[in-house]
């Protein structure tokens, strides 16, 4: 098997040497041919190449620039694979052999490249050594092929790109188009990923690189022809260079460096899926989603990711509610408003203890303390990092399920009738013992369109651990209660909602005071008559049970409530209960010693909506199972 390597040339006769010299030391006699192509240089790098018996050299009258270049050399390669070889790299031990071995390891293989010391991309990696000699013991040491170190990636920079002679054959040269030089490896990358290859970051083999020499006495010019490609590569696929295959190497680390068992991980804002393929290579085992509004972008991700094209509110719809443990969500270029909604939105398909990871426009939450706030409400018991880069902010919400950082209760109110809530104020502000170091916060929803958005609102709007959702008409008498709540919720960490009357079991039709299996107790008056209204007694400290009634319903993890269903006043309590299990919390009754409430009802009103909602109800949750 036969290399050609095409090496192009402008001045800088001394790298030249030194590339040549090291292919001819490193490489096996037979398995190459070198071409140079030789862009019109004038400091005596013609006059050495014509000495050189074992080159095969094109000598261009002008500058012709690199895709022109490389293409000239392309068309008279007789090799088996083509190389393109920067002249300003050394290679050294091993470096050809490995990268064939990748190249051919598999038929879906198209390109592959070397890491370095120089390089952007993600392509470069630290090194110890001081000069060239210490290089290559470097690299004698490092160049082992090791199948494991291979990494798939979107694009590599063509300083050393290897491409079977086939892929070159299938989908012709270089776009000249990109001349003098920059984006047409990463044109030619994505056209590669086109045709069903795909193109591999060969991490056991290293070669130096001193690093745009030709360029790099010009840095005017080459911002210049940067802006000019990058805007004929938008022209060309109707996607940005500079951001459609970026490859967010920080958040793969995050998740690479944490061990839950085969995560499954969302990121909005995908683009073509560089950093979804970042996170693979890292977690073999994760299961990946992206979402991107570009059609253009998406091109062989299959094997990888499972990627979708559209609005994400819309495509999220396909999915369960605490589905993903990672969502990642890196849209740019919108306002703060857009970006505390999609939170809000997307905190519903997030696991118990999951993290959100999200980029946002520098002094979105970095210098404000009021739209850090606004985080913390809506992300209350998680923790959150921030990493500032220089046009935007890397922040981090994890799930804190046992934070203490809150020593707050809020009790929580639909409101619309103010005498009501008058009568239960006084036995919330000044009957309750409150606990040294905790505080309570009182919040009443006037007007609401339902009590499911109500108590949405109210939730997203407290930094409160502890939430007390409680109706209007509802006396707390026992004076403990808050101390009880804690102390169970301390006690039971994987109890998320607590009632004071349930069902231990619900029946067919979704109404749970008909189960036999009921507990609790509280006085009602429900029948016009205020009495006490009581179960089976809890035995223990508390009772598993599947659904609790709504007059009283206390948590200590935030869960969504369905106002996309429940958009009345019926059955948001027990669709609360399953939503709460499937997130992986036992909902539960305590024991009472004394009733803990009054709940001065009247007669219930069932005619505005009641059968109706309880309809949704089995709709939505008849199939339901709990997890085991």
């Amino acid at each position: 098997m036969k290399t050609s390597i095409i090496i192009l040339t402008y001045n800088q006769l001394e790298y030249t040497k030194q590339c040549i010299e090291s292919i001819r030391s490193f490489t096996k006699k037979g398995t190459y041919e070198i071409i140079v192509i030789d862009n019109h240089s004038k400091d005596g790098t013609v006059e050495w190449l014509k000495q050189q018996e074992d080159l095969r050299c094109v000598f261009n009258e002008e500058n012709m620039g690199f895709p022109k270049g490389c293409n000239q050399g392309m068309k008279i390669a007789t090799g088996d694979n083509i190389m393109l070889l920067n002249n300003d790299v050394v290679v050294s031990h091993n470096w050809l052999d490995n990268l064939i071995k990748c190249l051919y390891s598999a038929d879906a293989i198209g390109a592959v490249g070397p890491v370095t010391n120089s390089c952007s991309n993600f392509q470069a990696i630290n090194v110890p050594y001081k000069d060239i000699n210490g290089m290559h013991r470097f690299a004698k040491l490092y160049n082992i092929s090791t199948p494991s170190q291979w990494e798939e990636r979107l694009r590599l920079i063509a300083f050393c790109l290897l491409i079977k002679k086939e892929v070159v054959q299938q989908l012709g040269l270089l776009d000249e188009r990109f001349s003098p030089g920059n984006y047409e490896d990463d044109d030619y990358c994505f056209r590669m990923r086109q045709a069903g290859f795909r193109i591999m970051l060969c991490k056991d083999t290293f070669i130096h690189h001193f690093g745009s020499v030709s360029f790099g006495h010009n840095n005017h010019s080459v911002g210049s022809v940067l802006y000019q490609n990058r805007a004929a590569f938008i022209k060309k696929w109707g996607v940005d260079p500079f951001w459609f295959m970026d490859y967010r190497k920080d958040i793969a680390a995050m998740i690479r460096d944490e061990r839950i068992l085969s995560p499954t991980i969302l990121q909005i804002g995908c683009e073509a899926g560089g950093t979804l393929l970042g996170i693979k290579n890292a977690r073999p085992d994760a299961n990946l989603y992206g979402i991107t509004n570009n059609p253009n972008a998406v091109v062989n991700t299959d094997h990888f990711a499972k990627i979708d094209i559209g609005d994400f509110e819309e495509i999220l719809l396909d999915y369960p509610d605490r589905f993903f443990d990672y969502i990642i969500f890196t849209v740019l270029g919108k306002d703060e408003t857009f970006y505390t909604e999609a939170l809000i939105k997307l905190k519903r398909y997030l696991k118990v203890n999951g993290s959100f990871i999200a980029t946002f426009p520098k002094g979105f939450t970095l210098k404000s303390p009021q739209k850090r706030d606004q985080l913390r409400k809506i992300f209350n018991n998680y923790t959150y990092s921030i990493n500032e880069h220089p046009h935007h902010a890397l922040l981090r919400f994890k799930n804190d399920c046992n934070c203490k950082a809150h020593k707050k209760i809020a009790f929580i109110c639909c409101v619309n009738d103010e005498e009501a809530y008058s009568r239960a104020l006084p036995f919330i502000q000044d009957f309750l013992h409150v606990p040294g170091g905790y505080e309570i916060e009182l919040i009443s929803k006037k007007d609401a369109a339902s009590i499911t958005k109500a108590y949405n609102e109210a939730m997203m709007s407290s930094d409160a651990k502890y939430k007390v959702y409680m109706h209007q008409d509802v006396l707390i008498t026992y004076p403990h209660f808050i101390e009880e709540i804690i102390q169970i919720f301390e006690r039971h960490p994987k109890i998320g909602m607590l009632g004071v009357a349930g069902a231990k079991t619900l029946p067919s039709n979704g109404i749970w005071w008909e189960s036999d299996d009921t507990y609790g107790k509280v006085y009602d008056s429900h029948t016009g008559k205020m009495e006490l209204l009581q179960f089976h007694e809890v035995k223990e400290a508390v009772e598993t049970v599947t659904a609790i009634d709504g007059l009283i319903m206390i948590t200590q993890y935030d869960v969504p409530w369905r106002e996309d269903i429940f958009d009345g006043w019926h059955f948001y309590d027990i669709s609360q209960c399953f939503e709460f299990t499937k997130a992986g919390y036992d909902v539960a009754i305590p024991k009472q010693e004394k009733c803990w409430c009054m709940h001065d009802c009247g007669i219930v009103n069932i005619q505005n909506g009641y059968e109706e909602y309880r309809q949704r109800f089995i709709k939505e949750y008849l199939s339901f199972k709990e997890p085991e």
